[in-house]
């Protein structure tokens, strides 16, 4: 007899999360690799109440972009439910009554409809960026904390770094002074105590969990609520009401079931947003601001088929340093942190104007020195798919890119991005090349015919690199094939392709109009004092960093 199907339809506000993931079992490989996106449910009757525990409705290597949800939406969810009468079901996301239990049911996702976005406004607009956050250190099951209130206050706050790297620096060094994260709209707490396995509510439903056991939406829930009461009887309470877009920080012990090294929302509207790091890796610098990057609404930063493949990215691979490493070209423009040096067309990139006076060839400045900083090819022609192209260059600083790898340092980098500067952009980027002096890289050639506004093959060669200071580069396009196949092959040359390179382009603005860059100095410009003073600290339990002192 088959089982009836019946339709369940609830409102609620999705969380969309995204893990980094390290292999510690395997120390001798890179140890990251790709895994899924995860979205997070949590039943409500408006986007402004959103404290009922949540749960997984998705999980797909592209769940995201196949629902086009961004954290914070409002959200109405509807899913197929079937009578089970297996017990080793693997659809079940529905939830599950702890008194007068029914049949238990599969749940399996339908649809997502958006009934009222969120405002994400992590996108700089002439506007400076603010990230406020609550840091939580959790104990649970006998398990001691992964690390201290002292700790974390000199990864976060500048002024008890001693001159080590430290969050507040990275925001404002990589985003140009866009983006401040003052220690003073940081609060860390802990140790937070957390019962390792118990109920956790919303009204008559009740959602068991088991820190010892498990690492799923409910201890995650568990976990992250704790926090939040201890920063509430701590006098906070009123500030985290008044304030919005604020990041949850939960730092978890290293014994912890959970496969990730850290977990972060994609994208911060609404109210909060929400990372989860993993034990040691709390104190790992880029493993936080790779979540916190998740933050901001950027996607992992790919090269080949290696979704954390590009090693020019905090959002990609470090391969295993730490310390202080931005993001590339494409990953800035997508959250307005970068303008181009020239932007091209297909129909222009070989006549069109360029800042050296000389006809194709570009001087690409070090990106630690500018946000006008790379040439941007808009491939786009309607009917006409092809990649849009990045070409930029890098080098190491004592500070910004402090930790770039040999073979990415003093290198002009080539990369695929389809993105615009707009916060519902699910593209990422792809590395493709990185180029020495006398190297060259030649894009994938696809024949639309002689003189089409779109299509051909791009040309990448470097004409010399200045160690630490900026690169000569000659851009041109092919509109004809080339006449032997050696033409597209190099021993330095591209990744594998893949079906990025031919994804149809958005043709929407790439970027908004905005004012003239901010300069290069900027990034080491004082943070602006916060506007809202913070609750009093409890010396053993909670810490901010005092507020900059007013001017006399």
């Amino acid at each position: 007899m088959t089982a009836p199907v019946i339709a369940l339809s609830e409102t609620g506000v999705v969380d969309v999360m995204a893990g980094i993931y390290i292999d510690e079992r395997q120390p001798g490989c890179a140890g990251i690799h790709t895994k899924k996106d995860f979205i997070y449910f949590t039943p409500s009757t408006n986007a402004s109440n959103a404290d009922a525990p949540w749960r997984l409705i998705a999980e797909d290597e592209d769940a995201q972009s196949r629902y086009k949800v961004l954290t914070g939406d409002f959200v109405n969810v509807t899913f197929r439910a079937t009578a089970n009468t297996s017990t080793n079901s693997t659809r079940r996301l529905g939830r599950r009554l702890m008194s007068d239990e029914p049949p238990l049911l599969d749940f399996e996702l339908d649809s997502i409809d958006i009934l009222n976005p969120s405002a994400a406004k992590e996108i700089y607009t002439n506007e400076t960026i603010r990230v406020r956050s609550t840091i939580y250190i959790i104990e649970t099951c006998g398990w001691k904390a992964s690390a201290t209130v002292a700790q974390l206050r000199k990864l976060f706050w500048k002024n008890e770094s001693s001159g080590a790297p430290n969050i507040e620096d990275y925001h404002s060094m990589c985003s140009y002074g866009k983006v401040v994260a003052n220690g003073s709209e940081t609060y860390i707490m802990g140790p937070v105590e957390v019962p390792c396995w118990g109920n956790v509510s919303s009204g008559v439903i009740r959602y068991a969990y088991n820190g010892s056991r498990a690492c799923g939406a409910a201890e995650q829930f568990a976990w992250r609520t704790a926090g939040e009461n201890m920063a509430r009887s701590l006098g906070l309470g009123a500030w985290m009401n008044a304030t919005t877009r604020r990041r949850i920080v939960t730092v978890l012990p290293r014994e912890v079931t959970c496969g990730w090294a850290g977990l972060g929302s994609v994208g911060c509207g609404g109210r909060f947003c929400t990372t989860y790091i993993k034990g040691g890796y709390g104190l790992t610098l880029t493993i936080q601001m790779h979540e916190l990057g998740h933050t901001q609404g950027l996607s992992h930063a790919g090269r080949g088929l290696d979704e954390y493949g590009d090693r020019g990215d905090v959002l990609g691979s470090t391969g295993g340093a730490d310390g202080y490493l931005c993001v590339n070209p494409g990953n800035q423009l997508r959250i307005g942190w970068n303008s181009p040096i020239g932007y091209l067309r297909a129909v222009t990139v070989n006549d069109a104007p360029t800042n050296t006076g000389q006809r194709g060839i570009w001087r690409l400045p070090n990106m630690a020195f500018t946000d006008v900083n790379h040439v941007y090819i808009n491939m786009s022609a309607l009917g006409l798919p092809y990649a849009n192209h990045f070409a930029s260059f890098r080098a190491r600083t004592p500070t910004y890119d402090a930790i770039l790898s040999n073979d990415y340092n003093n290198r002009v980098h080539i990369h695929q991005f389809n993105g615009t500067t707009n916060d519902r952009d699910y593209n990422r980027t792809l590395l493709m090349a990185l180029l020495g002096p006398g190297q060259w890289y030649m894009s994938r050639f696809v024949d639309y015919g002689v003189g089409a506004a779109g299509g051909g093959a791009l040309n990448f060669s470097v004409i010399n690199i200045t160690a630490g200071s900026h690169a000569f580069v000659r851009i041109c396009r092919a509109s004809a094939p080339p006449a032997t196949a050696a033409l597209t092959t190099a021993a330095f040359a591209q990744a594998p392709t893949t079906a990025a390179a031919l994804a149809t382009p958005s043709l929407a603005t790439p970027f908004p109009a905005k004012a003239a860059p901010t300069p290069a100095s900027s990034a080491l410009a004082s943070p602006v004092p916060a506007t809202i003073a913070p609750a009093k600290p409890t010396p053993t339990s909670l810490s901010s960093a005092p507020s900059p002192p007013s001017a006399a």
